[in-house]
């Protein structure tokens, strides 16, 4: 069929032409250069194009259907098994590197990202401070699908060999330190779900309609029940293991400034937080446990 017609088809599927081109390029596996010099598409894709029209019309996201997302410079598989990688949690990525900067080189480190689901913010910091390398590395979900996905990233960014991929309920699998040892110094990366269960009002339709619900909602009450949890984790696994520092990186709700604020207070940590692209307190490093 000539390209042409399939234009007039992507477009009666209200599409953009930026789409159009960007869904035939992406099933066709051609760059720009190549579709500005198409004539056909070819019998082999034309079920796939359509299907993904379809897809983008009813609007299923473009990174569930070309089954990549951009994040911190890095291409990253995904698909319905895990979120969205997002600009915003760039800023997590960002302060971590900076603080496992300072200390990494001088103090030996281990690093767990806890609800790894892609892989995203764990892959990102590893290719990040190469050739600076933890101690040990760790990448925790509790689902096994999203592992599944996390682990055709580290294949994909060739970092198989300097990451363990592991099924748990947040720090749970750590407490016996045979099993996955810890160095006495511990950075952990963190982006749990937070949204207040059945919040529905603050979110987009594409998000509540495709995205995994266990990786979005984090309690009935506030949302930020699960992070309250983690964080008592934290002191267990600190006290068990008799480990000597704990810093971790959070992501956490538009809404939860105060929430978190005060659920720090009351335990007693040092924290700071950094605002994401809006300017709103979107990560806190947590400290002093």
């Amino acid at each position: 069929m000539k390209k042409s017609e399939f234009i007039t088809i992507g477009l009666q599927y209200a599409l953009q032409k930026k789409q159009i081109e960007d869904v035939i390029c992406s099933v066709m596996d051609i760059s720009s250069a190549d579709f500005i010099r198409l004539e056909d598409i070819d019998a082999d894709h034309l079920y796939e194009v359509q299907k993904a029209f379809y897809k983008l019309s009813n609007g299923e996201p473009e990174e569930y259907i070309y089954k990549k997302a951009e994040f911190w410079d890095n291409e990253f598989y995904v698909d319905e098994r895990v979120l969205i990688p997002r600009n915003d949690t760039e800023v997590l990525v960002d302060e971590t590197i900076k603080e496992i900067s300072k200390n990494i080189s001088t103090e030996a480190t281990s690093y767990i990202d806890v609800g790894t689901g892609s892989g995203c913010i764990a892959l990102s910091i590893l290719r990040a401070i190469a050739p600076l390398k933890f101690a040990e590395s760790y990448a925790v979900d509790s689902s096994a699908d999203a592992l599944k996905v996390a682990q055709k990233n580290t294949q994909k960014l060739e970092l198989s060999g300097d990451i363990v991929l592991v099924e748990g309920d947040l720090l749970s699998e750590f407490s016996h330190s045979d099993k996955y040892p810890l160095s006495k110094n511990l950075c952990i990366t963190a982006n749990l779900p937070y949204i207040k269960d059945n919040d529905l009002e603050n979110m987009a339709a594409s998000v509540i309609e495709h995205e995994p619900d266990s990786a979005l909602f984090g309690g009935k009450k506030t949302g930020f029940e699960l992070y309250e949890e983690f964080i008592k984790q934290c002191f267990q696994l600190k006290n068990i293991l008799k480990l000597e520092n704990i810093t971790v990186f959070i992501e956490i709700g538009f809404d939860q400034y105060e929430v978190s604020k005060k659920f720090l207070e009351e335990l007693g940590l040092q924290f700071e937080y950094f605002p994401d692209s809006s300017n709103i307190q979107r990560v806190v490093k947590i400290y002093n446990f």
